[in-house]
């Protein structure tokens, strides 16, 4: 990800506004075959280690992409790992039968969110209440990249299972001992001032 400037380390203004020592696309990924398939087994490698696709019947729960930017990962996922997938449509279709969301499920079925990074997870909250209104249970999310800032805490204060494939300062702390990406000491320890220190480690 770091050759390929998925993740870059500088001084940049993110979409909120706020300044950060880090840009996270992993948008770009899906058109860079080697890196969509090391995501898509990322992902499967931490449902597993995690278990929380499992139920305690040993059957698996639902898999969602949450939209648009891990739909692609969503059905790429699903099919690694075996689980059954649910799509949710950004809108719904006004033909047949109108529904919002496609896929065979009953109500109560549970359904673990797939996205590509957690900053302050309000996006995955969203989808939690949109899966609610159609019945269904969100029980967990998975994410490649967790930035570090408060995500996590707030998913698993709701209740909500959650796992991660990598961390920002993870990345980071790769890039300053590799050398890469031009991470210098200022630049990690400047990174990890944004970061929430009962996320890290």
């Amino acid at each position: 990800m770091l050759e390929e400037d998925i993740v870059k380390f500088g001084d940049f203004t993110l979409k909120s506004g706020k300044k950060s020592a880090a840009y996270v696309n992993l948008r770009d990924m899906i058109s860079v075959p080697t890196l969509f398939d090391q995501a898509t087994l990322a992902y499967a490698d931490t449902l597993r280690a995690s278990d929380i696709l499992t139920k305690p019947d040993g059957s698996l729960r639902y898999l969602e992409g949450i939209p648009e930017a891990a739909i692609y990962y969503g059905g790429a996922v699903a099919r690694e790992v075996g689980a059954p997938l649910l799509y949710h449509r950004v809108k719904a279709k006004e033909h047949g039968q109108p529904r919002a969301i496609e896929g065979r499920f009953e109500e109560g079925d549970e359904v673990v969110l797939l996205d590509d990074v957690v900053t302050t997870a309000g996006s995955k909250l969203e989808e939690v209440t949109a899966f609610g209104e159609f019945g269904l249970k969100a029980t967990g999310v998975v994410v490649l990249v967790d930035r570090e800032q408060g995500g996590r805490t707030e998913l698993e204060s709701r209740g909500l299972d959650f796992a991660t494939a990598m961390t920002l300062s993870g990345i980071a702390k790769y890039a300053l001992d590799e050398r890469l990406a031009g991470v210098t000491q200022t630049i990690y320890d400047s990174l990890l001032g944004e970061l929430d220190p009962a996320e890290l480690g």
